[in-house]
């Protein structure tokens, strides 16, 4: 009878554990950057700026931001863009000044030799 009772006690805390584990979000990356982070993106970011592509090099900053591709000081959709960086595009318009991210999986690696060795 003492068996009994404890492989239904165990089967009912696996089964407990199951569905927990069931309702649980996905684990944050401790060592993913804050620039990657969905949540932390999405605090950040007002609704409607899409940040498509940037680039940088060692004469220009330019980054493609709802279709129109612009570098520091030019407007767009009545924000004017104050700084490029290689994961998002820092903005300010009449409510302030906010960011605007690349999308995580359009950033790319730069190349770190000539062929990219």
């Amino acid at each position: 009878m003492f068996r009994r009772r404890t492989a239904g006690s165990f089967a009912t805390v696996l089964l407990t554990l199951a569905a927990m584990a069931g309702h649980a979000g996905p684990l944050p990356d401790p060592t993913r950057p804050d620039y990657l982070n969905h949540a932390a993106r999405a605090a950040a970011v007002a609704p409607g700026w899409q940040v498509t592509s940037i680039i940088i090099s060692p004469s220009r900053r330019l980054a493609s931001i709802n279709g129109r591709t612009v570098k520091p000081g030019d407007r767009v959709d009545g924000a004017t863009v104050l700084q490029i960086m290689p994961y998002a595009v820092k903005l300010e318009n009449k409510h302030g000044i906010f960011t605007a991210y690349l999308l995580a999986g359009d950033i790319k690696r730069p190349l770190t030799g000539p062929h990219g060795t």
